[in-house]
């Protein structure tokens, strides 16, 4: 099975992004982190790489320690990593307590949140702005097949009065 190279760009930009090997914690190396990790889940247009990140997502939900201990230290599938839950993605990058993940499920994407500091009492705010970017791309590809489907409709249309034309005059 050969997995998305999507997924594979992904793990390599985020184990080699600041965030990770150096552990600096700023507004753009989370930002670059939970990007890289929202690129790493297939949009389901590209069925094959969509059908794979299910199976194997699928997977990891039926024996998340099975899974974790199948594809942690594999060369060719501890890029997986990144198809697991928030939770296993912190610890294996050690980010533990240094950010926290969530996942929106209204757009299907991580976001990423700085912990609470002693010295503030703000909440915790989401610097995960690609949503924005995300939502962009959906209603573009949306407006895409609006009009895809305003073609097949009319298509539709005139093969219907051929159809009734063709029907007048085999019937006279």
């Amino acid at each position: 099975m050969s997995l998305p190279k999507q997924l594979i760009k992904s793990y390599m930009s985020i184990s080699n992004c600041d965030l990770v090997v150096n552990g600096k914690v700023s507004e753009e190396n989370i930002k670059e982190f939970v990007n890289e990790l929202n690129k790493s889940i297939p949009v389901k247009d590209n069925v094959l790489a969509f059908t794979i990140y299910k199976f194997n997502r699928n997977k990891y939900l039926a024996n998340k320690n099975k899974f974790l201990d199948d594809i942690i230290g594999s060369q060719y599938y501890e890029n997986m990593i990144l198809w697991t839950d928030y939770d296993d993605i912190l610890k294996y990058f050690k980010l533990e307590n240094k950010i926290f993940l969530g996942w929106d499920r209204y757009t299907n994407r991580y976001k990423a949140y700085t912990p609470r500091t002693q010295s503030s009492n703000k909440k915790n705010e989401s610097i995960a702005d690609e949503t924005s970017e995300y939502v962009d791309e959906t209603r573009e590809m949306h407006e895409k097949i609006d009009e895809q489907m305003d073609d097949l409709d009319r298509l539709s249309s005139y093969m219907d009065e051929k159809r009734k034309t063709l029907a007048s005059v085999l019937t006279q």
